[in-house]
């Protein structure tokens, strides 16, 4: 019940800021409460029970936030989940996750069905050939309920009650072969983190955050929601990405925290016409979950004034690092409140650089997974704490002169595309399953708009399509897995 307990704390306050700005409305502490209230009462009838997992498959809207808080105050589990989640990759999650509830708007053909074939991630790595186990699911819902003056559908299944202590949330990731992971976010991490985030970012009463990035996303969920949940704060909540939009919020609203995306600000840079500088005080303008272009945060910086300052985090350590003046975009900056970063050598081929280990109480301890595959593709454990109690980020660094963390590439094959995991192995052997390829090679390149996407190359036997290896890849990967393009070669 943490998050409900703050929310608790801060609605007694009387002088409490507004809570949530949305489309020129605004909720008070107080009458946010009053709707969790009624939707906890709501979500108890229906039969969700204390330590139970709940899925939230919304986006940026206060009702997010209601049942979030909702979901806490009776005692169960959040898990938030990005709501453009399909069909294959909902199945792989419910696989791993035992999900009791899940909330969501209805949309034709997201919910699994036991009429959908076996998940595909697994067969990409077994050993031995894939037992037919189409028509045997048995994940999916006994029931379905319409929630009170809404449409949001509360999806109800028949899953065992999870084994592992009571946490307040789990979050979705993946683990080293591209399966779903889930990160389980103890009531000490929770704690810890907002306690780092206000110390490193410096928060004050009055600041106002802007939660523009999907609050599904850790990044958003730990460094907007919860931030202005704990102290209070107010959280413009908007979901509207256009230029215009952004730039209105940031100038009207006197945003002076605002967690973004690489993306978000480039896009802010191609703004025609020409507009004057923001002038809020002591702003403190994020960037996190892609690589940052050092020549746009200045073109940004030049145009309306604060400069980006680069974080550095994973989802499951919390806050890593911020380069706190902006002036050094090339590095990730210095540890943050609370945060230790050693950095552990390896071999000749990384001279120069070493494997990043961060310690904290933000930590995730545990984690829910699949069972490890009966092969490795991976020379050294990453996502993994050693017995000092390390954890292996997989990233690799160094400290310049200045005594800044840079980051300078990773022990694995691990990418970021649209701020999600991806396993480059993991395309590389899909395509090799296609009957004419013989060999292929995957990688992430960068594109004019500031985001990373999927290119591969693939060597076949006999004269092969690339729209053939694009759909064959659709049908076993998750949408955000499959590559822009494929170069398609013969061998004589």
């Amino acid at each position: 019940m943490l998050l409900y307990q703050w929310l608790t704390e801060v609605s007694e306050k009387p002088d409490a800021n507004k809570a949530l700005m949305y489309r020129d409305t605004y909720l008070s502490w107080r009458g946010l409460s009053e709707r969790v209230e009624r939707r906890a009462k709501e979500l108890s009838v229906i039969g969700i029970r204390p330590g139970q997992l709940v899925g939230l498959m919304l986006g940026n809207v206060p009702e997010f936030i209601i049942f979030s808080l909702a979901i806490s105050k009776i005692g169960a589990t959040l898990v938030p989940i990005d709501p453009a989640t399909g069909v294959r990759e909902l199945q792989q999650v419910l696989e791993v996750i035992p999900l009791r509830a899940l909330i969501t708007r209805p949309r034709g053909g997201t919910d699994p069905s036991s009429s959908l074939p076996p998940t595909p991630t697994r067969a990409l790595f077994s050993v031995k050939p894939p037992i037919d186990t189409k028509n045997t699911s048995n994940i999916e819902p006994e029931v379905r309920k319409r929630l009170q003056g809404t449409l949001i559908t509360c999806a109800l299944y028949k899953r065992e009650s999870p084994s592992f202590p009571f946490v307040p949330l789990v979050f979705i990731s993946s683990d080293e072969w591209g399966r779903p992971k889930g990160i389980l976010r103890t009531e000490e991490n929770l704690i810890a983190q907002t306690e780092s985030l206000r110390q490193t970012l410096d928060l004050q009463a009055d600041d106002h955050i802007l939660g523009l990035v999907p609050l599904h996303m850790p990044y958003s969920f730990e460094g907007s929601f919860l931030l202005a949940l704990r102290y209070g704060t107010t959280l413009y909540l908007e979901e509207e990405t256009s230029p215009i939009r952004i730039l209105k919020l940031l100038r009207e609203q006197e945003i002076s925290i605002f967690p973004g995306l690489p993306k978000i600000y480039a896009s802010l840079t191609k703004i025609l016409t020409v507009c004057q500088k923001l002038t809020v005080k002591n702003p403190r303008f994020l960037s996190s979950e892609s690589y940052l272009d050092p020549s746009m945060a200045e073109v940004f910086s030049d145009r309306f004034g604060p400069r980006i300052l680069s974080l550095y985090r994973t989802t499951e350590t919390g806050i890593i690092s911020l380069d706190r003046d902006g002036a050094s975009p090339f590095t990730v900056g210095t540890q943050a409140f609370g945060v230790e970063i050693l950095l552990e050598g390896h071999p000749v081929e990384h001279e120069g650089t070493s494997s990043i280990l961060v310690r904290s109480k933000s930590c995730s301890q545990s984690f829910i997974s699949l069972p490890p595959l009966s092969s490795s593709v991976l020379s050294r454990p990453v996502f993994s704490m050693n017995e000092h109690g390390f954890f292996r980020t997989g990233d690799r660094g160094f400290f310049n002169e200045h005594n800044r963390l840079v980051l300078k590439g990773r022990d694995d094959d691990m990418v970021k595309v649209g701020e999600k995991r991806v396993m480059l192995h993991e395309l590389v052997r899909c395509l090799k399953m296609h009957p004419k390829v013989l060999s292929a090679e995957a990688k992430a390149s960068l594109y004019a708009d500031h985001t990373f996407s999927l290119v591969a190359s693939a060597t076949c036997r006999q004269p092969c399509r690339e729209e053939e290896l694009l759909d064959h890849c659709a049908r076993l990967l998750a949408p955000y897995k499959v590559p822009r393009k494929i170069e398609v070669t013969t061998k004589p």
